[in-house]
């Protein structure tokens, strides 16, 4: 929930009611985003196409808490950008290695 210590996704979330997504993926880029039941449900991150296109998935599921929340299939796990390992052929497998044990999903 580390998110909610940026102001403009905070006052976003509080008036909106709504995600800043715009903000995240042309601003705030962030290299890595983890996405679990309530955040999954609540930034609907999985559904954006800029989501999909910017970020590649070192680890994903469907998530159920998450997918009763909304009434949809929601996805959620750890992510980081295309452009941090697209020169790197083998940082996506040295990143899972290291984080889970495992070159896999």
């Amino acid at each position: 929930m580390a998110w909610f210590a940026d102001a403009t996704i905070a006052q976003s979330l509080h008036k909106n009611k709504k995600f800043p997504h715009d903000y995240i993926f042309n601003d705030v880029k962030p290299t890595f985003i983890l996405t679990y039941s309530y955040s999954a449900s609540l930034t609907l991150l999985d559904s954006s196409p800029q989501f999909r296109q910017q970020y590649i998935p070192l680890r994903e599921k469907i998530d159920p808490i998450a997918s009763d929340i909304v009434g949809r299939t929601i996805y959620s796990g750890d992510y980081v950008r295309h452009d941090v390992i697209e020169n790197r052929p083998d940082a996506l497998a040295q990143a899972r290695a290291v984080l889970y044990g495992s070159p896999e999903m």
